[in-house]
């Protein structure tokens, strides 16, 4: 057996796209959400540390130290390339950064101002191309950067991904009265959210990036 050393991170989580990359974190303050509430009610804050692990080799990466007022939220693997996100609330800003394999220093790819969002519920790196999204609780979806939009989607729908001009969004029903349960894609023009198609079944992706819908 191989042992990876990640200094107390034991549960890795695979991106959906490559596998040759894990990521880890220690959730020391919950989510990113939940590390936002307790750094604004002034309670003991953690910031949270994120490492990734290559496979097959198993050499582990951390490539930013936590420090005191960071959070990091959940990275991405977009368009081989590896993205992080990063809140710092002592300085009251959003951090993307970007690095093609983890070998070689990271780049900064864009420092927002956190007033740029609400809160950081649902505060997300998606992609492709790469894009900071949000998805609140009143069915609005909010595109944060490269360009600022926003617009309502319909109950039950969750944003899945974005290939250039079109954004992917789940939808589920479920009929009251015979309890079926049944899913739909809907396809949005990017960034004007405007409905162009709906298709039944649901979407997964395999690690070479191929789409599969399953109905």
């Amino acid at each position: 057996m191989k042992i990876i050393n990640t200094v107390g991170i034991t549960y890795l989580e695979k991106f959906d796209t490559t596998e040759e990359w894990y990521f880890g974190t220690d959730y020391s303050c919950g989510d990113l959400y939940e590390a936002e509430e307790v750094f604004l009610m002034g309670k003991r804050f953690m910031p949270n540390r994120l490492v990734f692990v290559h496979y097959p080799d198993g050499k582990v990466y951390e490539p930013i130290k936590p420090k005191e007022g960071q959070y990091f939220g959940t990275p991405a693997y977009i368009e081989d390339a590896i993205y992080l996100l990063l809140v710092d609330f002592n300085r009251r800003v959003i951090q993307i950064y970007q690095s093609k394999d983890l070998k070689n220093e990271l780049s900064i790819l864009v420092e927002l101002p956190l007033s740029e969002v609400e809160d950081c519920y649902n505060l997300s790196l998606d992609g492709a191309p790469v894009m900071l999204t949000r998805q609140d609780g009143k069915n609005r979806f909010q595109i944060i950067w490269p360009e600022r939009k926003e617009f309502l989607m319909e109950e039950h729908e969750s944003f899945l991904f974005r290939e250039e001009d079109k954004l992917y969004f789940s939808v589920w029903y479920e009929e009251e009265e015979t309890d079926e349960y049944f899913e739909e894609i809907s396809i949005r023009e990017y960034p004007t959210g405007r409905l162009l198609e709906k298709v039944d079944g649901a979407i997964m992706t395999m690690p070479d990036g191929q789409k599969w819908i399953v109905r």
